[in-house]
């Protein structure tokens, strides 16, 4: 500290006359007249009231103990006070200023940190000085595009996710999402107009014995195609499943996490890892699936490869009589988007093909870089499959080999606890009214029905035999009603 005010000493004594600040103490001022006149001098007045930092009682205490002192000795007193400030100090006060005039600066903080909780507040206090360095929005967001690109994996795991990870795996997670997230943020700067289309040919390009199988939904394939997309109300509905799904909440939490960091990065597209929810049969996965589907509002598309062979997911070949379009084509035809949701039930129980190696398939499509020139061979052509969002079921993960496996992340579903069997009870009944197009209040369950339910719950733990138990009470009920 003693060597900065040395330093500022030295160059104050350095400059000229006309280099000086307006606030230096000049020579001939030393012997000026010593009066007071600084009194009636509205720049004083304010010069005071900053030293003050605009409090009143500190700005009348201060003009008080200041009132015999002449214009020299103030002069005197603002040269010391500037050589022992620091720059940061000036600097935060003139972002101050700025932030003061330029509303922009706090909208794009708040957008940045949030304003909900006291944390979010605090934090977008904090980083107002920061945007206020930029001229502009356009100049900060420019600086904020280049800066995510460059942000260390250290700094994003203890700045934006704020927590460390726990294990390798995760760690692999977060820095694969960081590569995900900078890819999605230079494809949306960079792209050219026109380059949201899943079928980079024009379809009069394909080959004439092709073209001819393509009619119907399947010419969406060859149109401009928009992303689905998340809200912040969303964001809060995916993690409100919980209390459906009380028995998946690890898995709602890593669905949750995925959507909510690309998000904050300003990246509204609705985004998912690869996921394999994993458990004993009649868990509710699936169902958790097609519930999520419905918050995002997005469409989904199921598959299963238990007994059946590959053809069923990844199409026939166009030059075949019984050709057919991949899963992945069927799902952005009828979606109308470049991210629908797909679903595969019983992945661990893909069977060997003629066709090739099945597995070899889908690592291609779950890799970014190789799933944007994907080969369908129903088209005959390379497809943009990069944007589908993926949710695989199994039952058994050492049936999966390792390399599927270290593309996705794995959780496990459990099965419900008897203390949380009233909750899926009560959502499984929301969800068979909503079927038939009633009001829950039409579908009663008595105290002897809940009871009952609870009672044979051990001995098939299954939320799928419970849900269609629910229904033979219904209808039981609904028989006793008509004959009564």
């Amino acid at each position: 500290m003693a060597d900065k005010k040395n330093k500022s000493k030295e160059h104050l004594n350095q400059m000229n006359e006309e280099e000086r600040s307006p606030f230096a103490v000049d020579e001939a001022d030393s012997t000026s007249s010593e009066d007071a006149s600084w009194k009636n001098d509205p720049v004083w007045q304010e010069r005071i009231k900053q030293w003050a930092k605009g409090e009143a009682h500190v700005v009348n205490w201060l003009s008080s103990a200041l009132s015999d002192v002449s214009t020299t000795g103030l002069k005197q007193l603002e040269c010391l006070i500037l050589e022992t400030v620091s720059e940061d100090d000036l600097r935060y006060q003139m972002h101050a200023r700025i932030v003061e005039n330029s509303p922009w600066v706090e909208k794009e903080a708040n957008r940045i940190a949030g304003n909900d909780e006291i944390e979010d507040i605090e934090l977008a206090m904090r980083i107002k000085h920061w945007i206020a360095l930029h001229a502009d929005e356009d100049e900060f967001a420019e600086e904020l595009k280049h800066l995510l690109t460059k942000l260390p994996i250290d700094d994003l795991r203890r700045g934006i996710i704020e927590r460390e990870s726990a294990n390798l795996h995760e760690a692999h997670e977060m820095m694969r999402e960081r590569s995900l997230i900078k890819d999605a943020k230079h494809e949306v700067s960079e792209s050219p107009a026109g380059s949201n289309r899943y079928v980079k040919k024009d379809k009069k390009q394909l080959p004439t014995n092709i073209r001819k199988n393509i009619s119907g939904k399947l010419d969406n394939v060859f149109r401009e195609l928009d992303y689905a997309r998340i809200t912040k109300e969303q964001l809060e509905k995916v993690t409100g499943l919980k209390s459906k799904f009380p028995n998946a909440s690890s898995a709602i939490d890593l669905l949750s996490g995925t959507l909510r960091r690309h998000w904050q990065f300003g990246d509204d597209r609705i985004r998912l890892r690869p996921i394999i929810l994993t458990g004993e049969p009649g868990t509710g996965k699936t169902r958790l699936c097609r519930e999520l589907a419905k918050v995002l509002n997005v469409p989904v598309t199921e598959g299963n490869v238990g007994g059946h062979n590959d053809s069923q997911i990844l199409g026939v070949s166009g030059g075949w009589s019984s050709a057919f379009p991949s899963i992945m084509t069927t799902a952005v035809a009828d979606a109308k988007l470049m991210n629908p949701l797909i679903l595969i039930d019983e992945i661990d129980k893909v069977r060997p093909s003629h066709n090739g190696d099945v597995w070899a398939e889908f690592l291609g499509l779950l890799e970014p870089a190789e799933s944007s020139t994907y080969y369908e061979k129903f088209l005959t052509t390379n497809v943009d499959a990069s944007g589908i969002c993926w949710v695989f079921t199994a039952n058994d993960l050492s049936l999966i080999p390792r390399p599927f496996l270290s593309r996705c992340a794995v959780c496990e579903v459990h099965p419900p606890q008897p203390d949380q069997l009233r909750t899926i009870v009560s959502s499984l009944v929301d969800d068979y009214a909503k079927s038939l197009g009633v009001d829950k209040r039409f579908l009663p369950l008595t105290a002897g029905d809940v009871a009952y339910l609870e009672s044979t719950w051990m001995e098939h733990r299954s939320i799928r035999v419970l849900s269609e138990l629910i229904r033979h009470i219904f209808d039981e009920n609904q028989q006793q009603l008509g004959t009564a």
